[in-house]
């Protein structure tokens, strides 16, 4: 038989999540997605086209989407892609009372990416870019005090104060470098190597106290966290082909493989006092693990995609579809068995990461107004790799979202002028978001039924300035 997980102690979890339940959501600001693959997009032109450009990219952004199309377009010598802003709307939708939502304006992650020459007769060149593969943060606290009935026995209320804090941070850096080759007249091949550079910090804290006239005092607390840095290395493929009006492109992403990784976890959970009215003695639990110096692992899946572009006379239409195979359950840190201080059995908190497998498409559309003004929209899918089923200790978000796109492109020779706005929402019942199933297993957080709606809206206004050099 497995050692249970933390979730034990039945009576005295129960109270626990009694006492979280009189309190009510205060603030609740996330930023950004953690289980997403076409949350971010890269450069001027394919932001704007919502990264619809797998076969059609016209800049440096194709060190990313297609490093085979760079063989074919020569026309960008750098590109930067940092003035980039998102305000970010989380609700919840709750019912009478339990309604809230919050609003936050971050710099949403950026690219930066440029030529290299090269004297070679094997590639036509090499392309160096740094960009911002993931990036999330999230706090969520909640707090009460007062009087409720929290041992339900109607008409004796206690005095009762509670708080409940949750705040995690996830970033990834690509560092990659590029090499292409163009196979005349109209084919273009390409390999990127990217350094993936991952780090995420998650820390919980559950406290409540409840003291019924005349009686004793009874607290409950929970504490939670973990943190792990990883190093990883990565590919991807690209082939590009040129016919005039009509451009195409398919590329292929390997799994990641690990270099180095460490990370930390603690855990600490106390029970003193009365599980009912009707107890007679208290119940004291204690429950407590540190482990350090832990090594990490992360994996990432395989992906496919395939792009095309195609120009009418003055306008031009884009299209990608990406399928992300699905990502096998693993453990991040190998955390041990404990054994509990105060009852002897043995507990297991594992720190786990699962992915179902996406597919996610989008249509873009580019129309040339003048010489010097380009205009741009476009409608992508966002889909969460966080599915029912799936076991994932450390994903926040698992809305599905869509993006529009729309903004114009300001040519200046020798530099580019790109200014737009992006939407994107999405949401999802709380009973299938993962953070609020590792505290208290299936249980309802903050007294919130499971069918409360956690809804996430986006803007992100865009001015990005790219030269040809």
């Amino acid at each position: 038989m497995n050692p249970p997980t933390l979730g034990g102690h039945a009576s005295s979890r129960m109270l626990l999540i009694m006492l979280l339940a009189t309190a009510g959501v205060s603030t609740l600001p996330l930023h950004a997605q953690d289980s997403h693959y076409w949350n971010i997009a890269y450069g001027t032109q394919a932001t704007l086209l919502g990264g619809a450009v797998i076969g059609s990219a016209s800049d440096l952004s194709a060190t990313y989407y297609n490093p085979g199309i760079l063989a074919i377009n020569r026309n960008a010598g750098l590109l930067i892609g940092a003035s980039i802003y998102k305000l970010q709307i989380i609700s919840v939708e709750g019912g009478e009372n339990r309604n809230t939502s919050q609003s936050t304006v971050q710099a949403a992650p950026g690219l930066v990416a440029g030529r290299i020459s090269v004297d070679s007769t094997v590639l036509s060149g090499v392309a160096y870019s740094i960009l911002g593969r993931q990036y999330f943060s999230s706090e969520i606290s909640s707090r009460f005090s007062g009087t409720a009935d929290v041992f339900q026995t109607p008409g004796i209320r206690q005095q009762v104060t509670t708080e409940i804090a949750f705040g995690t941070r996830l970033t990834e850096t690509w560092l990659g470098i590029s090499a292409f080759r163009l196979l005349p007249p109209t084919v273009g091949i390409g390999l990127t190597n990217y350094i993936a550079i991952r780090n995420q910090s998650i820390r919980s804290s559950m406290t409540g106290s409840v003291i019924p006239e005349g009686g004793k005092l009874t607290t409950a607390t929970r504490i939670s966290d973990l943190d792990y840095s990883n190093i990883r290395l990565l590919w991807k493929f690209g082939v590009g082909l040129d016919f005039g009006n009509l451009t195409l492109g398919a590329t292929v992403t390997t799994p990641s493989i690990g270099i180095w990784g460490s990370g930390s976890s603690y855990f600490n959970r106390t029970f003193s006092g009365y599980a009912h009215a009707s107890d007679t003695n208290r119940t004291e639990q204690l429950l407590g693990t540190n482990q350090e110096d832990l090594s990490s692992r992360f994996l990432s899946s395989w992906a496919i995609g395939f792009g095309a572009g195609y120009r009418i006379a003055d306008l031009r239409l884009h299209f990608s579809a990406e399928w992300y195979a699905p990502v096998s359950g693993f453990d991040i840190l190998p955390t041990a068995p404990f054994t509990g201080q105060s009852d002897g059995q043995v507990y297991t908190n594992p720190v786990t990461f699962e992915m179902a497998s996406v597919f996610n498409m989008g249509l873009g559309m580019e129309y040339t107004l003048s010489p010097k003004t380009t205009l741009y929209g476009s409608v992508t899918t966002d889909f969460s790799g966080i599915k029912e089923g799936t076991t994932n200790t450390v994903s926040t978000t698992a809305w599905d979202l869509y993006h529009i796109s729309a903004g114009a492109m300001l040519s200046f020779a020798p530099f580019d002028i790109t200014i737009g706005i992006s939407y994107a929402g999405g949401s999802e019942t709380l009973s299938n978001i993962p953070w609020t199933r590792r505290p208290l297993g299936n249980d309802s957080l903050f007294g919130l039924p499971g069918d409360t709606r956690i809804r996430s809206t986006s803007l992100t206004g865009i001015l990005a300035l790219s030269f040809r050099l």
